[in-house]
């Protein structure tokens, strides 16, 4: 934490003496050639191909500084467990420019056995969502792609999209948000090397349009339940294994967080979680979503506590589940077992850094 802070008053320093020796003028001349070398990252031709046609998806990979190298080093790479991801996409009415870019960020991935399960509940003045997923599934026969009957809700259309997956590991991904190119290597990075049933990495809140404009950045904790059990701090990106999903569904009655309820009934099957500490999962923060604002969706704090309800019933742990006093946020009092100080559990503090 001390190096970079040294680093950047060096920077500043360097900065100061320029500007006493030369000017304002010059000083900014220096500033501005520095910053351009800084984002003249060299991008493969075959990279650039990957990204070329891409049925209107409009970030470029500068947007993530992928080089040459490195991008060839990931899409190269052989791993000992050759895992499968099935991406769970339920959709809703998804604007059109937030579906292509979703899509897109999956089609860019360097890791590339995965499949990407999409069902649509959309009603139909959005048949351009049914359009523009059939359109890019000609093109890439792992997009798997069902038109619903009905909207069955957040919960019901996740169900039918699990229904489509035959991957080794489950990930779930919101159909407005953008995942960083490197994360199914990465969490294949961690399965391989932890043999993780469970895996989360750290995530980024950007405003939307521009992707550039990053809201905050959740570097969190390493798996506590304790913490889990307080707020919903996994959140994304979340994969997890298949053969640990087997018996579980996705809980209508939870829909807000149904994530939620899901990852918590995951942790009563399987203490082997990983977390990498990348930030790999673009959350968009849009007037309708809670990254955007919490109180955009009051009812997901009342999910959440259900959720938590049904999971202390399920290990049979008799406690009461308050609302916290920020959004989203619980506070547990546990009955049955021994008191620590007061006898209740309290939120530990998760690093959220607002970057400017």
């Amino acid at each position: 934490m001390l190096r970079p802070i040294l680093v950047l008053l060096h920077k500043l320093k360097s900065f100061i003496r320029i500007l006493k020796n030369d000017g304002v003028r010059e000083s900014f001349q220096v500033l501005k050639s520095k910053i351009v070398k800084f984002f003249n990252v060299r991008v493969s031709k075959k990279m650039r191909m990957a990204w070329k046609g891409r049925n209107g998806f409009s970030i470029s990979p500068f947007a993530f500084r992928i080089t040459d190298k490195v991008y060839e080093m990931q899409k190269n790479e052989q791993f000992p467990m050759k895992i499968k991801f099935s991406i769970i996409v339920p959709l809703y009415n998804t604007p059109k420019d937030f579906l292509q870019d979703m899509i897109g960020s999956v089609l860019f991935q360097t890791y590339s056995n995965w499949e990407l399960c999409l069902a649509d509940g959309s009603d139909s003045d959005h048949g351009f969502v049914e359009e523009t997923c059939k359109e890019i599934a000609k093109t890439d026969n792992r997009i798997k792609y069902k038109k619903l009957e009905c909207n069955y809700g957040i919960s019901g259309n996740t169900n039918e999209c699990m229904k489509m997956a035959s991957g080794d590991y489950i990930s779930l991904f919101d159909h407005d948000d953008i995942l960083h190119p490197s994360a199914l290597y990465e969490t294949a990075k961690a399965i391989n090397k932890e043999k993780s049933e469970l895996v989360y990495t750290d995530e980024a809140i950007f405003k939307s349009p521009n992707l550039h404009s990053v809201r905050h950045v959740a570097l969190k904790a390493d798996f506590s339940q304790y913490l889990l059990e307080n707020c919903n701090y996994v959140c994304h990106f979340t994969s997890f294994k298949k053969s640990i999903y087997d018996g579980l569904m996705f809980d209508s009655e939870c829909d807000g967080a149904q994530d939620y309820d899901i990852i918590l009934k995951l942790t009563e099957k399987t203490k082997n979680i990983s977390h990498v500490k990348k930030c790999l999962y673009y959350w968009r923060a849009c007037a309708s979503s809670t990254s955007g604002s919490p109180e955009a969706k009051p009812y997901t704090w009342e999910a959440g506590k259900r959720a938590l309800e049904k999971h202390f019933k399920r290990i049979g742990e008799n406690a009461l589940v308050n609302l916290g006093k920020k959004t989203n946020t619980y506070r547990i009092v546990r009955h049955n077992r021994k008191k620590e100080g007061n006898g209740t559990s309290w939120v530990p503090k998760m690093r959220i850094e607002s970057v400017f």
